[in-house]
């Protein structure tokens, strides 16, 4: 991107999340190889994003058995603040 082209930055990103063009863009785009490629590639990304997005979310949920395998997050606080009494720490 040339330095002529950096205020079109924040315009070629928004174009790129929302598919928004606006006609002073559209404009640019036609004279502009330089922003052109870069709304190209910035839309890929996009794209790649995206369809992570479905493993992000399936991977979220706890696998079977998660709850009988971590303590109860009262339980270890309760039993951290017991073993700092005794064992002389402050926090």
């Amino acid at each position: 991107m040339t330095k002529a082209c950096e205020k079109w930055k924040d315009q070629l990103l928004e174009a790129a999340l929302t598919g928004a063009r606006p006609k002073d863009l559209q404009v640019h785009l036609q004279s502009c190889r330089d922003c052109t490629t870069e709304l190209r590639d910035l839309e890929a990304l996009r794209a790649r994003q995206d369809s992570m997005l479905p493993l992000l979310v399936k991977g979220s949920q706890p696998s079977t058995g998660f709850r009988a395998r971590v303590p109860d997050s009262s339980y270890f606080t309760r039993a951290v603040s017991m073993s700092r009494y005794f064992h002389g720490c402050s926090k």
